[in-house]
């Protein structure tokens, strides 16, 4: 009953064009304001520290937050339809080099802007094997759902927990990945850097995987700026190859690398990422005795 519900709304969503989309992220997000008060107000106070606000700036972002994040999450229903004429690149010759074959790459982006639609756009221009690493749902009628609509785009997706071997095989013959690196981890998958002045724990699992494949890494950020008008944000990529040290060093600098390219991202448009999300929840096992506080 659950999966022939979720499937046919989705059937009917699909239908639905830029500006319906948009008219029901509107609702959702209102929603989600409304209703979700815990979460309402955690971001409020997260935004509010991280980003050193009033109080009064802090509900305004947060809010904003909310709505942009309704939005990002209805947008995968606009995959198939999404186009690169939608889209002003900022530096053209990055994408070109990105997306032909070559040196292994890794694309590292975040729960910003219109991620969703990200795969879209790389499929449509990669001309070569191109790969997503995705988090499971733990509902397995929402990820067998996520999953279809996902992979309407042509990107091959494939579950976190068994995306070592794909990945590094993908990139070793030339092909380039993508992860989302902004999400809160378990402590055995972390390093600990900072991030917003404080200590997140950053997935060390993409900065393994270019070490090892000697790629390149492109911190890549798809902002929205309005109505089927998007920009693709490509920050100077990192050549793991040319890297010095040894594994676990190598491994840090990588992460610090695109850990520092999704705060400046964020920083520049605040509210289009996802802050309702604890970043932050996973804190650093103790090494003097105290713990830092939680946000």
């Amino acid at each position: 009953m659950k999966r022939a519900f979720l499937f046919g709304l989705a059937r009917f969503l699909r239908k639905l064009d830029a500006p319906g989309i948009y008219r029901l992220s509107q609702f959702l997000g209102w929603v989600m304001w409304t209703f979700l008060w815990q979460r309402r107000n955690a971001t409020i106070e997260r935004v509010k520290v991280h980003l050193d606000l009033t109080g009064v700036e802090a509900v305004q972002m947060a809010k904003s937050s909310f709505y942009n994040t309704a939005l990002s999450f209805l947008e995968i229903f606009l995959n198939v339809r999404f186009r690169m004429e939608y889209v002003r690149v900022d530096k053209p010759e990055l994408l070109k080099q990105m997306m032909e074959p070559g040196q292994p790459g890794v694309l590292a982006t975040a729960h910003f802007g219109s991620w969703e639609l990200m795969g879209t756009l790389i499929s449509q221009s990669a001309t070569r094997q191109t790969m997503t690493v995705a988090r499971k749902q733990k509902d397995p009628v929402m990820s067998d759902l996520i999953k279809e609509l996902r992979g309407e785009s042509k990107l091959i997706a494939v579950d976190h927990r068994a995306a070592a071997g794909p990945t590094l095989e993908c990139m070793r013959s030339g092909g380039i990945v993508g992860f989302l690196v902004d999400h809160n981890t378990s402590c055995k998958e972390a390093i600990f850097l900072p991030f917003f002045s404080d200590i997140a724990a950053v997935n060390m699992g993409p900065a393994m995987l270019a070490v090892r494949a000697k790629a390149m890494v492109y911190p890549v950020f798809l902002r929205r700026d309005g109505m089927r008008s998007y920009s693709l944000h490509m920050h100077e990529p990192l050549d793991v190859a040319a890297l010095e040290g040894s594994l676990s060093e190598r491994v840090r600098m990588v992460a610090e690398f695109y850990t520092q390219a999704v705060e400046k991202e964020i920083r520049e448009t605040p509210d289009q990422w996802l802050w309702m999300h604890n970043r932050w929840k996973t804190r650093q096992p103790e090494t003097d005795g105290s713990l830092p506080p939680k946000k």
